[in-house]
């Protein structure tokens, strides 16, 4: 393994892609913080041009505080900072706290997914899972009433 290629070559910007090339690998998807999920491109573009529930799947910090379409602009950025946004907020408050907090926000998620899935679902946008969720709500939930 040559070390000093592979961390030139990662100091390299990512080249612009279309829609249509392929090769080079995944493209990344978009995470939404209102639904806790990635998305694809496409569907993460069409559910952020929806005047009805754009907001509520958006993104309000660093970069992406100046424009609704913050998260499609720049995918990777938006991901670093919303996620650590979230775990900040959540270290932010005293241990005893955070299994509530971390249900409130899971709970959030999962009925915002239920509502993109009632009423915003077409080709692009794949009905979004709320399975592994709902199993995470229980989880701590057992945990809370075990300790």
């Amino acid at each position: 393994m040559n070390h000093s290629s592979v961390i030139n070559r990662q100091k390299q910007p990512p080249k612009e892609r279309t829609e249509d090339e392929s090769g080079g690998g995944p493209i990344a998807g978009i995470y939404l913080p209102g639904v806790a999920a990635t998305v694809t491109r496409r569907a993460g573009n069409k559910l952020l041009e929806n005047t009805d529930i754009r907001v509520s799947l958006g993104c309000r910090i660093d970069s992406c505080s100046g424009s609704v379409r913050g998260p499609a602009e720049d995918p990777r950025r938006h991901y670093l900072h919303a996620r650590a946004q979230e775990m900040a907020t959540m270290l932010e408050r005293p241990a005893a706290w955070r299994p509530t907090l971390e249900v409130d926000r899971l709970r959030q998620a999962n009925n915002l997914r239920r509502r993109v899935n009632k009423y915003y679902m077409d080709d692009d946008i794949k009905e979004l899972k709320t399975r592994t969720l709902m199993s995470l709500i229980n989880g701590i939930e057992e945990q809370r009433q075990a300790s």
